[in-house]
Order: C-alpha cells, then structure tokens, then sequence
C-alpha cells in the first residue's frame, strides 16, 4: 500500500468537510485550542544577511518545472481539499489547453518573485497572517490546522 493510497483513504473517512465560515463562536473554539503565545526568546533569533540570494538561480522556475512537479507531487488536500490529484489535473491536463500552461507559469512567476525580491508587506499579510484556519468538523465541532 502506498503512502497516497493511505492518504486518500484517510482522507474518504474524514469527518473534515471544508472550512467553517469564522463566527464569534469559531474564534473562540479556536482561541481555546490554540497555545498562547511565548514572549520571544532572543538567543534563538538569527541575524539576517545583508546579502540577499543570486537572483540568477531562480530563472530555473518557469512553467515546465511547475508542470513537472506537480506531475510528480503527492498528497491530500488541505482546508481546501484540493489534493495532488487535482492539482495534477488541473496544471498537466490537455482539458484546459493553454491555460493550463499559463496556470504553470503564473505559479513560476509568483515563486521566483516571492524568492527573490522584498514583497512589502500590506501585500503579504494574507499569505502569513493567520495562524489558524477552521475546518469543519462532523456534527459541529472545529478543527484547528
């Protein structure tokens, strides 16, 4: 039996069936489960470099890398239950035609870009903000991930 096999199997018997809109009544769950945060420990902070990574090796990225990973790829779907076999669909299928090539290489482009440049963060905080998103879970519970 195979690692994605076990995966999906896994997955066929979750009571998980997608994200729960957040509420006051979720936000509490989740505060509940959630550690509270520890006050920073300095001896673990690591000073960056002021000397930022070759641009030249992440012109590599482009589309047919994308495609080639995610051929590749395994694994379930996070909160959105989009898993490798979707995006395997969805980036190396003939049925979208070229869009399915522009998909790959829109993904390169965001990659390379999120690699080598400094993206100011109004336009990051979506990315990294949250620390938790609530997946519903049956009958009515909350699943923190």
């Amino acid at each position: 039996v195979s690692t994605q096999s076990t995966g999906k199997y896994i997955d066929s018997g979750s009571s998980i069936n997608g994200v729960h809109t957040v509420d006051n009544k979720v936000l509490e769950t989740l505060k509940q489960k959630h550690p509270v945060a520890q006050p920073l420990a300095e001896d673990f902070v690591v000073e960056s470099s002021e000397e930022p990574a070759e641009p030249v090796i992440f012109e590599q990225i482009d589309s047919e890398v994308i495609y080639q990973l995610a051929k590749n790829m395994a694994g379930s779907g996070g909160p959105s239950k989009v898993g490798a076999d979707m995006w395997r669909h969805i980036l190396c299928s003939k049925t979208y035609g070229k869009k399915s090539v522009q998909l790959c290489q829109s993904i390169a482009d965001i990659t390379k870009r999120l690699c080598r440049e400094d993206i100011p963060s109004p336009f990051l905080q979506h990315l990294i903000a949250c620390r938790l998103i609530p997946l519903k879970k049956d009958p009515s519970g909350v699943r923190p991930i």
